[in-house]
């Protein structure tokens, strides 16, 4: 069982402008680029205090996701499922966030990122999480993170339900095979 994860954040969409931060995690036996849709282990969806830009929102997210997935490693670890050597997945749809994190980009100096954009970095440099781009289309996570109107959740709905779109059609003698 490998851990992937997938956030997101959306900047200054909370009441006295502040953010969110979602996350989706899964496991998988594939390797992380063949994700196939799969239920969750655990989702997170919380406020982010004190950001000042889309991309701090987005390390804040990523953050949040490396913090909570250190325990579920361990975890995984003690059950006999070591992580991958180049680390666990963890997609962002965020090229900035990814740029920094990873050292593609390099920083202002007069930008100050607090201490968790270090801690974040250095996991990354010691192999303990792998960050991955990956569009916003494709992350599950951006669902928690923003507010949508009804007719986007009725479109939305398969993809976060364990069953498929026509149930009805896969019912054989009252034995669901979904």
């Amino acid at each position: 069982m490998i851990l992937v994860i997938e956030t997101d954040a959306a900047n200054l969409v909370q009441p006295e402008a502040k953010s969110r931060a979602s996350g989706w995690f899964i496991l998988t036996n594939k390797p992380a680029t063949t994700i196939e849709n799969n239920a969750p282990i655990h989702v997170i969806c919380t406020t982010i205090k004190n950001v000042a830009s889309a991309a701090e929102a987005e390390v804040s997210s990523i953050f949040l996701g490396c913090q909570r997935a250190c325990p579920i490693q361990t975890l995984l670890e003690e059950l006999g499922h070591p992580k991958p050597i180049d680390g666990t997945a963890i997609y962002t749809d965020n090229r900035t966030a990814k740029g920094n994190l990873t050292s593609l980009f390099r920083q202002k100096l007069s930008k100050a990122f607090d201490m968790r954009y270090y801690w974040i970095k250095d996991r990354i440099k010691q192999k303990q999480f792998k960050l991955t781009w990956r569009p916003g289309t494709d992350n599950m996570a951006d669902y928690f993170s923003k507010h949508h109107p009804p007719w986007y959740h009725k479109k939305m709905r398969y993809k976060y339900l364990l069953k498929p779109q026509n149930a009805h059609e896969d019912v054989k003698v009252g034995i669901h095979t979904w």
